[in-house]
């Protein structure tokens, strides 16, 4: 907002988004608060619903059948962690705090592959591993490539070689937990599409999460 109150401008964004969104839709969210814990200052990451006012406006979304999605954060933070996180949603797997969990999906980063985590310096991690910046948890899931993404962005591929051309150009190496996010956005959006074209109705949040568990 104008007196620089970003909580404020975040949960009007999200207030003007699920006024104009219903049943079905998604709201990705790649975005979170940092702070330091601990005696050696390390910094951790938290969920943007960790804070009560994002929170209840994301539960009034998912209460509407919205998908939120939001990304859980690259400081490779423990979130089962009970003394810096409490007994709150966050340390509990997804719908198992009944009313005090918003509804949204924590999205954490896994690795492509070996050839993609050695690329990075990560090791030869296996596919789906979680990758080592991506912060966990049981409330964490699911998850998807969080490196060695390819997307728009500088001109590390430049398709036709034609300078200028701003949309010719992608990067090879976009990560992170907000890499992983839209990735699962899209196949949330798909599914949703699909199940509401046969069915002639939308699943709720839960019951999706279900069917991407059951499913990978």
């Amino acid at each position: 907002d104008a007196a620089g109150n970003t909580s404020v401008g975040i949960s009007r964004a999200l207030l003007a988004g699920i006024n104009r969104l219903k049943a079905g839709d998604v709201i990705t969210i790649s975005m979170g608060y940092t702070g330091t814990a601990g005696i050696d200052g390390k910094e951790i990451s938290v969920p943007i619903a960790y804070n009560s006012d994002e929170a209840a406006i994301i539960r009034t979304a998912t209460q509407k059948g919205i998908y939120v999605l939001v990304s859980a954060g690259n400081s490779s933070t423990d979130y089962n962690n009970s003394a810096l996180f409490g007994t709150g949603y966050i340390t509990k797997a997804y719908g198992s705090s009944g009313t005090n969990d918003p509804g949204h999906y924590l999205i954490g980063a896994a690795s492509p592959g070996a050839w993609c985590s050695s690329i990075m310096g990560y090791g030869n991690l296996a596919a789906g591993s979680r990758l080592p910046f991506s912060s966990y948890g049981s409330r964490v899931s699911p998850a998807a490539w969080g490196a060695c993404v390819m997307s728009a962005g500088n001109s590390v591929y430049n398709f036709s070689n034609t300078a200028g051309v701003l949309n010719d150009d992608y990067t090879f190496f976009f990560n992170g937990t907000s890499a992983a996010a839209p990735e699962v956005a899209g196949l949330v959006a798909s599914f949703s599409s699909a199940f509401q074209e046969k069915n002639k109705f939308a699943l709720s949040p839960a019951d999706l999460y279900k069917k991407l568990v059951e499913t990978g």
